[in-house]
């Protein structure tokens, strides 16, 4: 059987700009998720697209947003807990 799955592929432009709003230096970043500079650098840069689902997830973690923000699918960085707390706030998310 071929596997019909699309790549996962990063938004490096929205990964970049996020972490600099965040605070964190790619050295930083790639520290706090577990992942070389170099590697975080090329996801950025656009030389690797494609991400394993279990890196997205170390990168949202340490920027506070969602895999879906980093792969360009929301428009909305805020993170899973914060969404929940703006619903249960009677906020429109």
């Amino acid at each position: 059987m071929v596997n019909q799955h699309p790549p996962i592929v990063v938004d490096g432009k929205r990964m970049r700009a996020l972490r600099k709003a965040r605070g964190f230096s790619a050295d930083a970043l790639a520290w706090h998720s577990g992942f070389n500079s170099r590697h975080i650098w090329r996801l950025e840069s656009g030389r690797y697209q494609h991400a394993a689902a279990i890196t997205l997830a170390a990168i949202a973690r340490v920027l506070d947003t969602t895999v879906e923000y980093l792969l360009g699918l929301t428009d909305d960085p805020r993170s899973i807990a914060e969404l929940i707390a703006a619903v249960a706030g009677g906020e429109q998310p």
